[in-house]
C-alpha cells in the first residue's frame, strides 16, 4: 500500500509531456489536394514510422517531421511517400524510391561531365546544372527532356540544363543521323528550338524531315545541312559517346544532377523534388 501511495505521488509530481505534433501535411513539398486525404495520411504515417530519414536527422521519418522544426529532407521524404500512395505504389516500391532518392541526393562519388561547348539552356554559373543523355529517337527522352526543360525555365536563375547527345542503338538505325543533326543545329545556334520540334513531331525524321524541322527550328539551311553531313560531326557524336559509356550510361534519359546520378522515378513531380533539393543542399 505504502509502495503505491509513493508511485502515485511521483506520478503527480512529474509534469506532462508534451503531445507529440502532428505532421505538418500542408508543408510537404509537392503534394497538394492528396495531403488531406485521411486515408492516405494513414498510410504515409505508417510508412514514415519504418522509413528512417537519409539525412539530417538520424531517426525515421515520422520522428524527424513531427519535431517542432521539422527537417528539410524529412519533409521531402514525406512528400514523396503521399504523392506514391496517390499514385497506387505499393510500400515496397515507396521503400525502393526513397532508396533511389537517397543514393541520387548523397552519392558515394559523383561524376565528372565535360560540360563545355555543349547545347546549353541556363547561366554557366547556375547552382544546379542538370546534364541529360538522350537522343531524338528515344520514346523516354521525348517526354523527360522537354520536362526538364521546363522546369529548367521555372528555376531559370538557378539552373542550366545541358544536353548530351547519345544514340542508342535500340532506338534505330537513325538515332546516329538525328544525333548529328541535333549538333549539326548546336553549330548553327539553333539547338533548343530543334530539340523542341524533333520531339514534337517524333514520327518524322527522315531526311525530309529534318531538313523542313531545322528551318523551322531558324537554322540556316547550307551551313546546317553541311554540319548535318561532315565528318567532324560524325567525330563529335562519337565522342559524346564514349563519354558516356565510359560514365556507365547505358539507356537513355540517363541524368546528372550537379555531376550526381539521378537514379528512380522521372515523373515531373519527382524531377522537380530533387532538383529543388540540390537547390537546398547548394545553399544560398
Amino acid at each position: 500500500m505504502r509502495t503505491l501511495l509513493i508511485a502515485l505521488l511521483l506520478a503527480c509530481c512529474v509534469p506532462a509531456l508534451p503531445a507529440r505534433a502532428e505532421v505538418p501535411w500542408g508543408s510537404l513539398p509537392g503534394v497538394g489536394q492528396s495531403a488531406a486525404d485521411s486515408g492516405i495520411q494513414a498510410r504515409a504515417v505508417e510508412l514514415m514510422k519504418t522509413e528512417n530519414c537519409y539525412h539530417e536527422c538520424p531517426d525515421t521519418v515520422y520522428a524527424c517531421v513531427t519535431r517542432a522544426a521539422p527537417a528539410k529532407t524529412a519533409l521531402r521524404m514525406a512528400g514523396i511517400i503521399v504523392r506514391l500512395l496517390a499514385d497506387g505504389k505499393t510500400a515496397d516500391e515507396i521503400s525502393a524510391e526513397l532508396k533511389n532518392r537517397a543514393k541520387s541526393a548523397h552519392p558515394f562519388k559523383k561524376s565528372v561531365i565535360d560540360l563545355e561547348g555543349m547545347p546549353r539552356l541556363g547561366p554557366a554559373d547556375a547552382k544546379v546544372t542538370v546534364a541529360i543523355f538522350a537522343d531524338f529517337d528515344c520514346p523516354y527522352c521525348r517526354v523527360v527532356s522537354p520536362r526538364i526543360k521546363q522546369i529548367q525555365t521555372d528555376h531559370a536563375g538557378d539552373m542550366a540544363v545541358v544536353f548530351k547527345l547519345f544514340p542508342v542503338k535500340a532506338h534505330g538505325a537513325r538515332a546516329v543521323v538525328t544525333s548529328k543533326a541535333g549538333w549539326a543545329a548546336h553549330l548553327g545556334g539553333c539547338f533548343w528550338a530543334f530539340h523542341d520540334l524533333m520531339y514534337a513531331h517524333f514520327e518524322d525524321h527522315d531526311d525530309d524531315d529534318i531538313a523542313r524541322l531545322g528551318a523551322k527550328a531558324g537554322c540556316v539551311a547550307a551551313p546546317f545541312e553541311a554540319a548535318w553531313r561532315a565528318d567532324s560531326t560524325t567525330d563529335m557524336v562519337r565522342q559524346l559517346k564514349r563519354e558516356g559509356v565510359k560514365l556507365g550510361v547505358k539507356s537513355t534519359p540517363t541524368i546528372y544532377i550537379n555531376g550526381k546520378r539521378y537514379h528512380g522515378l522521372k515523373t515531373e513531380a519527382e524531377l522537380l523534388d530533387r532538383i529543388e533539393e540540390e537547390l537546398d543542399l547548394v545553399g544560398p
